[in-house]
């Protein structure tokens, strides 16, 4: 909990310098974190989210002080809290509804933010269902032999040339590589499975004509993204067999749920996918298609 109220301390003190503002002069503060999360700042143990039948100790949204929770803003200043659905559902879900509007639409809208738990609305202004699924930590890095948020030195996008097997990354912040992001190891599976390093079942292919695809120190096959010498961390970046199996269990996760909520509705068609979060400004969409994470819908 102490380190949840710091990151958020730090946070509003970063926001308020660049708003050229006092931190003491906000006096309104909306949180809209998942279901574990805002019972850890709320100080309510989230063990029995983590059991069947997955309840929630609170479900309604909440206004407190914020010195009663430790967080520094203007005396007497309020906290909000929105309010979390179900299970693991939580008020960031709401959050991503209230800016979205789907529930206002009358085009069937699937609505898609993923994190290490995956968050799925889809409906229209009659009827919106909502589900979580466990994409777990693989598109948020945690799961990757190189996996890293979407910061400075992430690769964000990967193209292997045609005809061959090396690969050209985009870095966010346009110097060395650090790592790899969601975006970045979509993109880098859907152009593993074109260039033919990897098989549909998503094994790698053996002997192929480049010392790029290879066995490695643990034994299990790798594709080098970037060489040692190109990086900032002085060492090949690494997409391993371990890392592909990790991403076709969070997408098949994934896809699962958004599958439930269609067959749900009745069976209604899908009009239109909206991709929420970090996770929603890098993503090639085309490629998240290719390797089954969407729905193969046209890309408009």
């Amino acid at each position: 909990r102490i380190a949840v109220i710091k990151d958020i301390n730090d946070m509003l003190s970063e926001l308020a310098e660049k708003a050229d503002i006092r931190q003491e002069d906000i006096f309104e503060v909306v949180l809209a974190g998942n279901t574990v999360m805002e019972h850890i700042l709320l100080g309510i143990c989230p063990e029995y989210i983590g059991k069947s039948p997955f309840a929630a100790a609170v479900h309604e949204a909440l206004d407190m002080r914020a010195e009663d929770v430790g967080i520094w803003m203007a005396p007497g200043g309020n906290l909000h809290f929105l309010p979390m659905e179900a299970g693991f559902v939580g008020a960031d879900n709401v959050a991503v509804l209230i800016a979205g509007e789907s529930y206002l639409s009358p085009r069937m809208t699937l609505t898609v933010d993923i994190g290490t738990n995956g968050e799925i609305d889809f409906g229209n202004d009659e009827k919106l269902y909502s589900t979580s699924c466990a994409t777990g930590p693989a598109l948020e890095g945690a799961q990757l032999s190189f996996g890293m948020r979407a910061a400075a030195g992430a690769v964000e996008h990967v193209k292997i040339e045609a005809g061959g097997y090396r690969a050209q990354c985009g870095i966010i912040g346009g110097g060395g590589a650090r790592g790899i992001c969601c975006s970045g190891i979509i993109d880098a599976v859907a152009e593993m499975v074109r260039a033919g390093i990897l098989k549909k079942s998503g094994a790698f292919a053996r002997n192929l004509p480049t010392p790029l695809v290879r066995k490695g120190v643990l034994g299990q096959w790798e594709y080098v993204l970037i060489p040692a010498d190109e990086t900032d961390i002085g060492i090949d970046i690494a997409i391993t067999q371990q890392d592909v199996r990790a991403v076709q269990l969070a997408k098949a996760a994934l896809f699962a749920g958004a599958a439930l909520l269609v067959a749900k509705s009745g069976g209604r068609a899908v009009e239109r996918i909206v991709l929420a979060g970090a996770f929603g400004s890098f993503i090639d969409k085309r490629n998240a298609k290719a390797i089954g994470l969407l729905p193969d819908v046209a890309d408009e």
